[in-house]
């Protein structure tokens, strides 16, 4: 097992997850997408009436602001600690901490987050914790942020149902709303009867197949791993839960606790602004917010993430305080944790290299 997780490491070493030229041009793209967003912002509601909100922030809040700024970190770190603990017994929660810090810098820089995952594993895997586990974990959490989504958007959307949002959003947050209900359906099918998944995969490849005779063959053999894969993803994490029943209730809780101490963050910038927002509206928008990003195509969802913010928080926040409020969201909620996420990457792969 551990000289397949070697091989497997280095496999993800190989891709373009792991290429210091591919990391920068993502970290370029983001930075680029993400200045030109706030640019457009900060010139459609009057750049210097902007640029004043944003020097009047009342300090005390960004005391507050910046404490539900490392609890994030924390917890996000210790939804993964409960689970390495059952199989590092006494392993440091700076694992996890070092592990989530990463995985967000590496989802900030990769289209739909993609590299954060594979750096989230990569970086368990280097303080002893094998892929198998690591895999069942990302799984299990993946199982609670989706499970979160559909009941928070629900709920937000029930709450806001007679605001102001635009009726394009509106239909976009309905339509996300069923692709989650659909993932999550799949997800906990293919955990409960594998065989059932594995047998629409076969029926899809073969229609694929009957479509593309040159690449039948290569078309098998992608269904054939992705069975292979998902009868040992499906093992690993049942076996996981079935030694540690109490453990997805936990993460299920934690999960929650993570995602609205977010939306409290967003909360204390309006009031750090000066503004008096409804509190049950500003957390209702903000789970609608973080529910479309989850699957945002562009790095760290740039461009997308800043134009939403501003359309969602629209009815509540004056034109002129806007732009302020999506610069400090996005860097309270990204841009910090991924700054320090990428020193704690390039440090981790430099001292890889070096051994």
């Amino acid at each position: 097992m551990l000289k397949d997780d070697r091989q497997r490491i280095d496999e993800l070493k190989r891709n373009k997850y792991f290429n210091y030229a591919i990391i920068k041009r993502g970290v370029l793209i983001f930075i680029a997408i993400t200045l030109l967003a706030f640019t457009a912002l900060f010139f459609y509601s009057n750049t210097g009436a902007s640029i004043k909100e944003l020097r009047n922030v009342r300090f005390e809040f960004i005391g507050l602001i910046l404490i539900l700024v490392f609890f994030d970190w924390w917890i996000g770190g210790w939804r993964n600690t409960i689970f390495v603990r059952k199989v590092l017994p006494g392993a440091s929660q700076r694992i996890c901490f070092d592990a989530n810090l990463a995985n967000i810098f590496m989802g900030a820089v990769t289209p739909s987050q993609t590299g954060g995952g594979p750096m989230h594993l990569y970086m368990l895997y280097r303080r002893g914790v094998k892929l198998t586990h690591g895999i069942a974990i990302s799984v299990i959490n993946f199982i609670s942020s989706i499970l979160f989504f559909m009941i928070s958007s629900g709920l937000a959307l029930w709450y806001l149902r007679n605001t102001d949002i635009n009726d394009t959003l509106y239909t976009l947050i309905k339509s996300g709303f069923t692709i989650f209900s659909t993932l999550f359906i799949f997800i906990l099918v293919g955990l409960v009867a594998p065989q059932v998944i594995s047998n629409l995969l076969e029926k899809f490849g073969h229609s694929l197949s009957n479509l593309s005779k040159k690449y039948k063959d290569k078309i098998e053999m992608i269904i054939s791993n992705i069975n292979a894969k998902l009868f040992e993803y499906n093992e690993s994490v049942l076996i996981f839960l079935k030694k540690n029943p109490l453990l997805f209730p936990y993460s299920l809780c934690l999960t929650f606790i993570m995602y609205f101490n977010k939306f409290l963050i967003a909360y204390f910038i309006v009031k750090g602004l000066g503004y008096t927002g409804a509190f049950w509206e500003i957390i209702s928008v903000q789970a609608i917010t973080f529910f479309l990003l989850y699957f945002a195509p562009t790095p760290g969802a740039s461009g997308i993430a800043e134009l939403s913010i501003a359309s969602l928080m629209a009815p509540f926040i004056p034109d002129v305080g806007i732009a302020s409020f999506t610069v400090l969201h996005r860097s309270f909620l990204l841009l910090l944790p991924a700054v320090i996420g990428a020193f704690i990457v390039l440090a981790e792969l430099k001292k890889h290299s070096v051994e």
